[in-house]
């Protein structure tokens, strides 16, 4: 019931295959060539002397998400109380969509720098030029996944003959 909350531990991205599963990311290619690492970005809300959070807190997560090369996956927010889990809607939508998510905190930096209490956590999802992915392999893709394609940089479309979901 919770293996993609258990797999999802904070700052450990994790990879959603097309069958809906969640696997460590590798860190090799098949001939022991390394692949780059995944790192989950750092994020941050400006928070008063209070502690509350200045402006709106979830457009600056999106923004610095975006700047990192990740797309947040929110359904009422970006930033989740430390109370929620990936689980109900949240886990069907990961579930849904394969590719690399991480689950990070959000941290509060207040007048004089960074706060002790974290104002939350945020799912984030792996925008596909990011991909660590084996030469002519993406791993969002279940046609991808069995036969060759091509990273395209400046789309998150997947590019490939043989690829089902290949925008026009």
């Amino acid at each position: 019931m919770y293996e993609l909350n258990d797999a999802m531990e904070i700052d450990h991205p994790v990879r959603i295959t097309a069958a809906a599963a969640p696997q460590d990311i590798p860190l090799v290619r098949p001939n022991g060539d390394p692949l780059p690492q995944v790192w989950a970005p750092s994020l941050t809300v400006d928070t008063d002397a209070d502690g509350q959070i200045i402006g709106d807190g979830d457009a600056a997560v999106r923004e610095q998400a975006t700047a990192a090369g990740w797309d947040t996956v929110e359904d009422r927010g970006a930033i989740r109380h430390s109370s929620e889990y990936v689980g109900g809607a949240l886990e069907r939508s990961i579930l849904a969509e394969p590719g690399i998510y991480v689950a990070t905190t959000v941290e509060c930096l207040g007048p004089d720098g960074l706060e002790e209490t974290p104002a939350g956590w945020a799912v984030l999802r792996l925008r596909h030029a990011n991909y660590p992915h084996e030469d002519g392999r993406l791993y969002d893709c279940a046609a991808c996944e069995h036969g060759p394609c091509t990273c395209d940089p400046t789309t998150a479309a997947c590019v490939s003959i043989d690829c089902t979901t290949q925008e026009d």
